[in-house]
Protein backbone atom coordinates (compact mmCIF):
# COMPACT_ATOMS: atom_id res chain seq x y z
CA UNK A 1 0.00 0.00 0.00
CA UNK A 2 1.62 3.20 -0.82
CA UNK A 3 1.95 6.54 1.47
CA UNK A 4 -0.81 8.34 -0.67
CA UNK A 5 -3.49 4.98 -0.08
CA UNK A 6 -2.38 4.77 3.17
CA UNK A 7 -2.78 8.76 3.97
CA UNK A 8 -6.43 8.33 2.37
CA UNK A 9 -8.20 5.50 3.95
CA UNK A 10 -9.75 6.36 6.93
CA UNK A 11 -8.52 4.96 10.16
CA UNK A 12 -10.98 3.27 12.73
CA UNK A 13 -11.80 6.17 14.46
CA UNK A 14 -12.64 8.42 11.58
CA UNK A 15 -16.17 6.87 11.29
CA UNK A 16 -17.19 7.26 14.89
CA UNK A 17 -18.94 10.47 14.52
CA UNK A 18 -20.59 9.12 10.97
CA UNK A 19 -24.58 8.78 11.20
CA UNK A 20 -25.55 5.55 9.64
CA UNK A 21 -26.72 6.10 6.02
CA UNK A 22 -29.27 4.03 3.21
CA UNK A 23 -26.26 1.73 2.52
CA UNK A 24 -25.38 0.97 6.27
CA UNK A 25 -29.01 0.12 7.02
CA UNK A 26 -29.10 -2.02 4.14
CA UNK A 27 -25.83 -3.79 5.00
CA UNK A 28 -27.51 -4.58 8.31
CA UNK A 29 -30.94 -5.94 7.05
CA UNK A 30 -29.26 -8.03 4.64
CA UNK A 31 -26.34 -9.16 7.03
CA UNK A 32 -29.33 -9.66 9.73
CA UNK A 33 -31.55 -11.86 6.55
CA UNK A 34 -28.34 -13.52 6.01
CA UNK A 35 -28.29 -14.78 9.88
CA UNK A 36 -31.98 -15.69 9.97
CA UNK A 37 -31.64 -17.82 7.36
CA UNK A 38 -28.43 -19.26 9.10
CA UNK A 39 -29.94 -20.31 12.18
CA UNK A 40 -32.94 -21.60 10.03
CA UNK A 41 -31.07 -24.05 8.53
CA UNK A 42 -29.66 -24.93 11.60
CA UNK A 43 -33.27 -25.45 13.06
CA UNK A 44 -34.82 -27.43 10.12
CA UNK A 45 -31.28 -29.37 10.46
CA UNK A 46 -32.30 -30.57 14.02
CA UNK A 47 -35.73 -31.33 12.47
CA UNK A 48 -34.09 -33.23 10.12
CA UNK A 49 -31.73 -35.41 13.04
CA UNK A 50 -34.97 -36.20 15.30
CA UNK A 51 -37.02 -37.45 12.70
CA UNK A 52 -33.91 -39.72 11.47
CA UNK A 53 -34.22 -40.82 15.75
CA UNK A 54 -37.73 -40.95 15.31
CA UNK A 55 -37.31 -43.68 12.76
CA UNK A 56 -34.51 -45.84 14.87
CA UNK A 57 -37.40 -45.19 17.82
CA UNK A 58 -40.37 -46.80 15.89
CA UNK A 59 -38.43 -49.08 13.87
CA UNK A 60 -36.45 -50.93 16.91
CA UNK A 61 -39.72 -50.56 18.98
CA UNK A 62 -41.06 -52.47 16.13
CA UNK A 63 -38.65 -55.22 15.62
CA UNK A 64 -39.07 -56.25 19.53
CA UNK A 65 -42.63 -56.24 19.39
CA UNK A 66 -41.86 -59.18 16.74
CA UNK A 67 -40.15 -61.06 19.36
CA UNK A 68 -42.95 -60.69 22.25
CA UNK A 69 -43.94 -64.60 21.72
CA UNK A 70 -40.67 -65.53 22.69
CA UNK A 71 -40.67 -64.27 25.96
CA UNK A 72 -43.33 -66.52 27.55
CA UNK A 73 -39.75 -68.83 27.13
CA UNK A 74 -37.36 -66.64 28.79
CA UNK A 75 -36.81 -68.20 32.72
CA UNK A 76 -38.41 -67.03 35.86
CA UNK A 77 -36.22 -67.52 38.03
CA UNK A 78 -32.09 -67.01 38.15
CA UNK A 79 -29.49 -64.34 37.14
CA UNK A 80 -31.44 -64.92 34.04
CA UNK A 81 -34.59 -63.64 34.63
CA UNK A 82 -32.58 -60.51 36.24
CA UNK A 83 -30.87 -59.50 33.62
CA UNK A 84 -33.98 -60.08 31.26
CA UNK A 85 -35.82 -57.80 33.13
CA UNK A 86 -33.07 -55.39 33.80
CA UNK A 87 -32.60 -54.76 30.38
CA UNK A 88 -36.68 -54.44 29.72
CA UNK A 89 -36.24 -52.01 32.24
CA UNK A 90 -33.42 -50.01 31.04
CA UNK A 91 -35.08 -50.50 27.34
CA UNK A 92 -38.55 -49.42 28.42
CA UNK A 93 -36.70 -46.11 30.39
CA UNK A 94 -34.51 -45.20 27.19
CA UNK A 95 -38.04 -45.50 25.13
CA UNK A 96 -40.12 -42.96 27.23
CA UNK A 97 -37.35 -40.64 27.75
CA UNK A 98 -35.91 -40.78 24.36
CA UNK A 99 -39.69 -40.08 22.70
CA UNK A 100 -40.41 -37.41 24.80
CA UNK A 101 -37.38 -35.52 23.77
CA UNK A 102 -38.17 -35.97 20.25
CA UNK A 103 -40.94 -34.95 21.05
CA UNK A 104 -39.51 -31.68 21.88
CA UNK A 105 -37.23 -31.34 19.72
CA UNK A 106 -40.31 -31.81 16.86
CA UNK A 107 -43.11 -29.96 18.74
CA UNK A 108 -44.11 -26.68 16.69
CA UNK A 109 -42.82 -23.28 18.39
CA UNK A 110 -42.40 -19.81 17.80
CA UNK A 111 -39.37 -17.75 18.03
CA UNK A 112 -40.23 -15.50 21.23
CA UNK A 113 -39.76 -11.60 19.79
CA UNK A 114 -41.81 -8.53 21.33
CA UNK A 115 -45.40 -8.15 20.39
CA UNK A 116 -44.86 -5.45 18.19
CA UNK A 117 -42.29 -7.20 15.53
CA UNK A 118 -44.32 -7.43 12.55
CA UNK A 119 -41.98 -10.14 11.23
CA UNK A 120 -42.91 -12.54 13.93
CA UNK A 121 -45.28 -14.70 14.50
CA UNK A 122 -48.40 -14.52 15.65
CA UNK A 123 -48.12 -10.99 14.85
CA UNK A 124 -47.02 -11.20 11.12
CA UNK A 125 -50.36 -13.67 10.24
CA UNK A 126 -52.71 -11.36 12.36
CA UNK A 127 -52.05 -7.97 10.62
CA UNK A 128 -51.95 -7.86 7.02
CA UNK A 129 -49.27 -5.58 5.49
CA UNK A 130 -51.44 -3.32 4.02
CA UNK A 131 -53.05 -1.91 7.21
CA UNK A 132 -49.18 -0.94 8.34
CA UNK A 133 -47.89 -4.10 9.78
CA UNK A 134 -44.49 -3.45 7.65
CA UNK A 135 -41.92 -1.22 9.24
CA UNK A 136 -41.39 1.82 7.89
CA UNK A 137 -37.79 2.12 7.47
CA UNK A 138 -34.62 -0.40 6.88
CA UNK A 139 -33.52 0.81 9.76
CA UNK A 140 -36.92 -0.58 11.55
CA UNK A 141 -36.70 -3.77 9.28
CA UNK A 142 -33.72 -4.90 10.15
CA UNK A 143 -34.11 -4.41 13.72
CA UNK A 144 -36.47 -6.72 13.34
CA UNK A 145 -35.12 -9.48 11.56
CA UNK A 146 -32.34 -9.78 13.80
CA UNK A 147 -34.65 -9.61 16.77
CA UNK A 148 -36.14 -12.43 14.87
CA UNK A 149 -32.97 -13.89 14.10
CA UNK A 150 -32.19 -13.61 17.77
CA UNK A 151 -35.31 -15.48 18.53
CA UNK A 152 -34.38 -18.56 15.94
CA UNK A 153 -30.97 -18.88 17.04
CA UNK A 154 -32.26 -19.60 20.84
CA UNK A 155 -34.78 -22.28 18.60
CA UNK A 156 -31.76 -23.61 17.17
CA UNK A 157 -30.26 -24.16 20.45
CA UNK A 158 -32.95 -25.39 22.36
CA UNK A 159 -33.65 -28.00 19.95
CA UNK A 160 -29.90 -28.75 19.47
CA UNK A 161 -29.97 -29.28 23.13
CA UNK A 162 -32.68 -31.33 23.21
CA UNK A 163 -31.29 -33.55 20.81
CA UNK A 164 -28.02 -34.02 22.32
CA UNK A 165 -29.85 -35.68 25.39
CA UNK A 166 -32.21 -37.72 22.59
CA UNK A 167 -29.20 -39.46 21.22
CA UNK A 168 -27.85 -40.71 24.25
CA UNK A 169 -31.38 -42.49 25.11
CA UNK A 170 -31.46 -43.64 21.49
CA UNK A 171 -28.16 -45.53 22.26
CA UNK A 172 -29.67 -47.00 25.28
CA UNK A 173 -32.58 -48.03 23.80
CA UNK A 174 -30.18 -49.46 20.87
CA UNK A 175 -27.98 -51.15 23.01
CA UNK A 176 -30.52 -52.62 25.50
CA UNK A 177 -32.83 -54.12 23.24
CA UNK A 178 -29.85 -55.11 21.37
CA UNK A 179 -28.53 -57.40 24.27
CA UNK A 180 -32.30 -58.26 25.13
CA UNK A 181 -32.67 -59.75 21.43
CA UNK A 182 -29.47 -61.67 22.33
CA UNK A 183 -31.13 -63.06 26.12
CA UNK A 184 -34.36 -63.45 24.29
CA UNK A 185 -32.63 -65.34 21.37
CA UNK A 186 -30.67 -67.30 23.90
CA UNK A 187 -33.51 -68.38 25.66
CA UNK A 188 -35.69 -69.75 22.76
Amino acid sequence: MSAQTRAAAPGPDEHADRVAGPDDERAGLDLGMAALASFQQVTQQADGKANMLLAVHVGLAAVLATQLPQVRRTPTHGAFAVAFWLLSLAYLLGFVMDGYLIAQVIRPRVADCTEGNPLALPRAAAVPWQQGGSPSSTAACASHVWELAQGVAALAAQKNALLTRAVLWTAVMVVSAMAWLTLVSAAG
